[in-house]
């Protein structure tokens, strides 16, 4: 009878059961080799538990001792009949073999019942991948399962297995879905076996029609990252930002990676001497959101603050055959006070103690492209009508009909020039200038003077061109203006501060003095030669001639050397001009010749001749 009762069982599992063997005694029975094919079923030894109520029989449990289920064939049809899953008795696994086509074998240790016609599984699954802890309720396409994982490599039979972006870590986590739908849920935090304590959470949902994995993690990365970029442009700086806020990464199928980072910094700092001869202490934040996939990186929309000072900007960077860059920034309304407040002290230098008021605006967009270096462009617009200056240390008005600067030149030498003729006997008005002065000056340093306001686009594109081109800093945007700037308020120190500091005394200038104002001081104090200042002193020393007598070529030559009067002097001091440099002063008299900044028959009589010194 027992014999019976367990062939009946097995027969409502599956209507092709087969069994072999089968040992009774009292309340057990033993059956060898059983095959539930339809189930994808094999078991060498099971032990089935009875009881009898006078002549009913009711089989208790199953106890398998060693099993094999094929989960790819495990569909099974019941047999036909009046049997009915709620008649199922309570099965207990012992490490039972799972086997799936394409994946290692995971064993699964547990109980496995039908109460009511609904199936509960509780128990414990583990392989090469690690171990945890699953249970199973429901009926028919209604199985909802749940997991625990501690540890672990890998999700059994899931496909894909985790996710590419997840491979090499181990995780911890919970998973849930239904076993007939094509919706799973797993949540949870990988840690990084490369980096001991580095957690990261993650959320992946997977389905037949798609794969999202979500991951939130911090910043930790992010400070070596720019520690590294900051040490390829100075190996000597020094960096602490500690930054707070986390990165959410999302990726579907084989859509570009989605990202949104928030980042803060309280008192961050840093040191390089690249940058200031300080130490910068600052706070700050940034956030972005965008698209990051092999070869591109996108910021739809971006903020970064420093302090109180909001930029808005937009990205796109391409790498592989064509390395591009193209960057949008701006802020519509720059408050004045946000500025004074939020520039850090060491990168204003002389201009300490500034205030401002009043709005500004900015636009700046940036173009680079490696492969094509004349299809960069750098284009910058301000508008600071609004912008006001409260307080400066630096006095610029006092330039309009007067003021005093201490020069320095390259040989070491200093001294303080007076800037009217009132107080220097030596200075002279743009007025008393040979009229080739000008036009000869702008064609070789700043074509566009009289138009731009300080800044010049032209330069500016060009400047960028020939760096793209050069893969390094090797030619500046600077005007006229600027080089007044440095002349007569910074030191000769190359920094990113001394080139902000520049950029707003440039600013001022333009703003309070006129242009033949700046023209007339950067002619009396621009470095010529040694303890050589200003243009009437390089006539002299140079020519033995009054300025007023000075020519076009030996006007031309003086303004040649500008960009390196040190290296230059080199020239005079063996009383000849190379040939090739003769060439280039032929070219700029016929550069402003054509500018007609020089009257035909000066210009006739200077080209082919020869630079005689004193």
């Amino acid at each position: 009878m027992p014999g019976v009762a367990v062939r009946a069982a097995l027969g409502k599992l599956d209507g092709n059961a087969r069994a072999g063997s089968v040992v009774a005694a009292p309340g057990v029975v033993l059956v060898n080799d059983i095959s539930l094919p339809g189930r994808g079923f094999e078991c060498s030894r099971a032990y089935a538990f009875w009881s009898a109520e006078g002549l009913r029989l009711t089989m208790d449990s199953v106890l398998i001792v060693s099993c094999i289920v094929e989960l790819d064939h495990a569909s099974g049809e019941p047999a036909r009949g009046r049997g009915r899953n709620r008649d199922i008795p309570l099965l207990i696994l012992d490490e039972a073999r799972l086997t799936r086509a394409g994946s290692d074998t995971t064993t699964f240790t547990g109980r496995v019942s039908a109460p009511g016609g609904r199936t509960s599984i509780r128990g414990i699954i583990g392989g090469r991948w690690g171990t945890a802890s699953v249970e199973a309720d429901g009926g028919g396409p209604g199985m909802r399962f749940e997991a625990e994982f501690l540890g672990c490599t890998g999700v059994p039979f899931f496909t894909p297995d985790l996710h590419r972006e997840l491979s090499g870590m181990s995780f911890s986590g919970s998973l849930s879905g239904n076993a007939m739908s094509d919706s799973v849920h797993l949540e949870g935090t990988a840690f990084e076996s490369s980096r001991a304590g580095t957690e990261i959470p993650f959320e992946l949902s997977f389905s037949e029609r798609t794969s999202l994995l979500e991951i939130d993690t911090g910043l930790e990365a992010a400070e070596m990252l720019i520690e590294k970029l900051l040490l390829s442009f100075d190996p000597g700086a020094w960096i602490s930002l500690r930054p707070a806020g986390g990165i959410h990464l999302a990726f579907e199928d084989g859509a570009p990676c989605r990202f949104d980072l928030e980042a803060g910094m309280d008192s961050a700092a840093v040191w390089s001497g690249r940058i200031s001869p300080d130490t910068i202490v600052f706070s700050g934040a940034f956030s972005a959101s965008g698209t990051v996939e092999s070869g591109r990186l996108v910021v739809d929309s971006g903020t970064a603050t420093l302090g109180r000072l909001p930029v808005s900007f937009r990205m796109e960077a391409v790498t592989g055959d064509r390395d591009i860059l193209d960057v949008d920034l701006w802020n519509d309304g720059i408050d004045g006070a946000d500025i004074t407040a939020s520039i850090p002290e060491p990168l204003l230098g002389t201009l300490r103690g500034t205030v401002l008021s009043g709005r500004a605006s900015l636009s700046v967009h940036l173009r680079v492209d490696v492969q094509h270096p004349d299809s960069s462009d750098l284009s910058i617009e301000v508008d600071a009508g609004g912008l006001r200056v409260e307080r400066c240390p630096v006095d610029v008005r006092s330039f309009v009909d007067g003021g005093s600067c201490r020069m320095r030149d390259s040989w070491g030498n200093s001294r303080i020039i007076e800037l009217s003729p009132a107080l220097n006997d030596s200075f002279v008005l743009l007025q008393d200038m040979p009229p080739w002065f000008e036009p000869l000056l702008c064609c070789a340093e700043d074509g566009s003077f009289r138009r731009h306001d300080g800044f010049s686009p032209y330069h500016i594109r060009n400047s960028l061109i020939a760096d793209v081109r050069a893969r390094g800093f090797v030619r500046g945007a600077s005007t006229i203006t600027m080089q007044l700037a440095r002349n007569l308020f910074l030191t000769r120190e190359k920094t990113l501060a001394r080139k902000l500091q520049e950029v707003f005394l440039t600013w001022r200038i333009e703003t309070l003095l006129s242009k033949d104002r700046i023209l007339e001081i950067y002619s009396n104090v621009v470095e010529l030669g040694p303890d050589v200042f200003g243009f009437a002193e390089a006539a002299r020393y140079y020519f033995d001639t009054d300025i007023r007598d000075l020519g076009v070529r030996e006007t031309a030559y003086l303004i040649s050397i500008l960009p390196g009067p040190r290296i230059y002097h080199a020239y005079y001091t063996r009383g000849s001009v190379p040939e090739w440099w003769e060439r280039y002063l032929d070219l700029l008299i016929e550069s402003a010749r054509r500018r007609e900044g020089i009257p035909e028959e000066e210009a006739a009589l200077a080209p082919g001749g020869v630079i005689r010194f004193n």
